[in-house]
């Protein structure tokens, strides 16, 4: 029977012409590769090479052999090549996280996934929705998880819903505000703010709930980085509006304080283009996520 380490071995002989070429280039042993060639001769009943001082050349029978098997054994390694690939780019999770808040919580959860699935990686990258929302309609990204609005547009996306999430002002405990258990955008509007950068979800978010009261907001700073925000609301420069959990990991010195008058309020949650079947490791981390929502908060 013909076996394709005969076709592979055969080739590789007819193309270097050596014994011990072709054996240090694939690592295995000459008598391995020239006991193979004679049972490839043997099966055929041909003579396919001439032996002239360790070189080997091909007899006709042998040149009309090469033609017809080496285009196939280049197609069949071709085709293996595309197989690898794809299994390689199932086990790269592309993934779209969210800016800002959410960001914390989702690389939690990414990191606990990854330790019990190691068999998968991640190409993760920090975008705003409504830049996930294309993203993800352009085939460029698995699964977007994100924060985003109530009545944010999913048109042609599955939208799962984790949690729902209200905004709450947060100060230093030596702020002047820091006296009072709830607290209105208008009062907010009197003091300095610093919030998430200026163009972001979060703070288009904030921005529209006090334009709903009329109030145009004192923003002294907006920042792309949480600690920056922190440590200027820490020093009592200003107060913030963010999700007290996404903050700081420590909120002792800070105070939280509920805005009574308008609700600021986000969904934390998944999205990915409908009718599309996910890749097997999008879809264990869509239920891993899922499984780990809070009882209280899940909405999906």
């Amino acid at each position: 029977m013909i076996k394709l380490i005969h076709v592979k071995y055969f080739v590789a002989v007819a193309d270097m012409g050596s014994l011990t070429a072709v054996a240090e280039n694939l690592g295995v042993s000459q008598p391995a590769v020239s006991y193979a060639i004679k049972e490839f001769e043997t099966e055929l009943g041909l003579l396919l090479f001439f032996r002239k001082n360790k070189r080997f050349e091909l007899t006709p029978d042998g040149k009309k052999v090469y033609a017809i098997v080496n285009p196939a054994l280049r197609k069949l390694n071709a085709s293996l090549k595309s197989v690898e690939n794809y299994a390689g780019s199932k086990s790269v999770l592309r993934v779209l996280t969210p800016e800002g808040p959410g960001s914390i919580e989702v690389a939690r959860f990414l990191e606990k996934f990854g330790k019990d699935h190691p068999e998968f990686k991640f190409n993760l990258r920090e975008v705003g929705c409504q830049t996930a929302k294309e993203e993800i309609l352009a085939g460029n990204a698995d699964l977007a998880l994100q924060v985003y609005p109530n009545n944010f547009n999913c048109a042609d996306l599955e939208r799962i819903d984790f949690s729902h999430r209200g905004l709450n002002y947060v100060v230093s405990k030596n702020n002047k505000n820091a006296d009072k258990e709830s607290i209105t955008l208008e009062e907010i509007g009197t003091s300095p703010l610093a919030l998430f950068y200026e163009g972001s979800f979060l703070y288009g978010q904030i921005t529209a709930a006090f334009e709903r009261v009329g109030v145009t907001p004192n923003v002294i700073l907006s920042s792309h980085q949480f600690a920056t925000i922190a440590e200027i609301v820490g020093y009592g420069m200003a107060g913030t509006i963010v999700c007290p959990e996404e903050f700081v990991s420590d909120m002792e010195g800070f105070k939280i304080i509920p805005i009574t008058n308008s609700a600021i309020d986000i969904v934390k949650g998944a999205f990915y283009v409908k009718g599309l079947e996910l890749p097997e490791g999008a879809r264990l981390l869509l239920e891993y996520m899922r499984s780990k929502a809070h009882p209280s908060d899940y909405v999906g």
